[in-house]
């Protein structure tokens, strides 16, 4: 067989080290998403015990997590469609925040952390910081404290009523004089 021969018939050879590096950058590239994933599935399980929003358990299931966001948002369910628009679906998911951010108590302006790609992270865990505060309807950012069906120290409903959190320790209400 001449050299020419040998060519047309050989097999291209990928060198070892490009390969290794592709399934490298695949391997933390899935294992980092993974992380991600189970932090948003936390973080959206806890916003939804902290505002006494049913169905937790769909924080872990992928279109799911959207429903619970606009139910934990007291947004209507057809904000899981707009989230499939392109470039609406951006516009959205800082709207559903923003609610977000209103029936935490915190400031709407908090969401607006998620048009930057390093910090958007933070979003979620900001907005699930703190004790609950209750379901945001009676005041601009959230119900007063003595309106809230959850224990400010904890975030459950458990120990409303009484003096002291059953979980912390802490006193809920203040001494009467």
């Amino acid at each position: 067989m001449t050299d020419l021969q040998t060519e047309r018939t050989a097999l291209p050879q990928f060198p070892f080290v490009e390969t290794l590096e592709i399934t490298q950058y695949l391997f933390w590239g899935l294992a980092l998403g993974l992380v991600i994933y189970v932090y948003l599935g936390m973080m959206l399980s806890m916003l939804a015990r902290k505002t006494a929003t049913r169905g937790a358990g769909m924080a872990w299931v992928p279109v799911l997590n959207m429903v619970l966001m606009c139910r934990i948002a007291r947004k209507p369910g057809f904000y899981v469609f707009l989230l499939f628009v392109p470039f609406v679906n951006l516009m959205v998911i800082v709207m559903i925040w923003m609610a977000i951010a209103r029936v935490r108590g915190k400031s709407p302006a908090l969401a607006l952390l998620l048009l930057i790609p390093p910090v958007s992270i933070l979003v979620p865990w900001i907005m699930a910081s703190g004790p609950a505060i209750g379901s945001g309807r009676a005041g601009e950012y959230g119900a007063p404290a003595e309106l809230s069906a959850f224990c400010r120290a904890c975030g459950r409903a458990e120990c409303v009523g009484d003096e002291f959190c059953g979980y912390t320790g802490q006193r809920i209400r203040p001494e009467r004089s």
